[in-house]
């Protein structure tokens, strides 16, 4: 599966929501927050297509999608497990795995850019808030390198929305857990699967 390819995802909302749709499939607005007065019926739309999304992120190949992190000499981890994930990332995978904590330096010191300047060629999200401008700078710097949002189910119903996910064509998967501290395993299961089958 190409995971830049959203044109499925894209067609659902446009017959959603037609007016808010762009036909590449890029959402032209942010969902209004849920105490606006006036926004009512808007607000339902958007919580529509944040259903629409939402089931789109359950359907994704994780296996399939774990391969990029294989060709990934080195993976930047961002997000509340990022020490026990940067760990086992280095332990279990041989990979050199770089923690970032810094979420509000200057622009030319985001915890990105260390990472694409130390060679990174994937960075890793857990639970990441979809309104954060950490993303979209990466995007535009530096369009080849793999974004990869990992999430719990929970965390991602309650703060998700759909134009992060559909606006940046670098974003190559999600992955909804149940529960946040089965993140890292989780994880290196999918990648050490992936390898193994790589290898036969």
């Amino acid at each position: 599966m190409d995971y830049r390819n959203y044109s499925t995802m894209a067609n659902q909302l446009q017959e959603a929501i037609p007016d808010y749709v762009h036909g590449d499939g890029q959402l032209l607005i942010k969902s209004p927050l849920p105490h606006e007065k006036g926004q009512t019926a808007m607000r339902r739309q958007l919580d529509q297509m944040n259903e629409l999304a939402y089931q789109a992120v359950q359907t994704i190949d994780l296996t399939e999608a774990a391969r990029c992190l294989i060709q990934a000499p080195k993976v930047a981890v961002f997000g509340s497990p990022k020490p026990q994930a940067a760990l086992m990332l280095q332990m279990e995978l041989g990979m050199q795995a770089i923690e970032c904590t810094n979420y509000y330096a200057p622009e030319d010191q985001y915890p990105e850019m260390q990472a694409l300047e130390a060679g990174c060629t994937a960075v890793v999200y857990d639970c990441y808030d979809h309104d954060s401008i950490l993303p979209y700078i990466l995007s535009l710097r530096k369009p080849d390198v793999n974004l990869i949002l990992i999430s719990c189910s929970e965390k991602l119903k309650a703060t998700y929305n759909p134009d992060f996910f559909l606006a940046y064509p670098n974003l190559n998967f999600a992955m909804n857990l149940a529960l946040a501290d089965q993140i890292t395993l989780y994880l290196v299961s999918e990648l050490q699967a992936a390898a193994a089958a790589e290898a036969r």
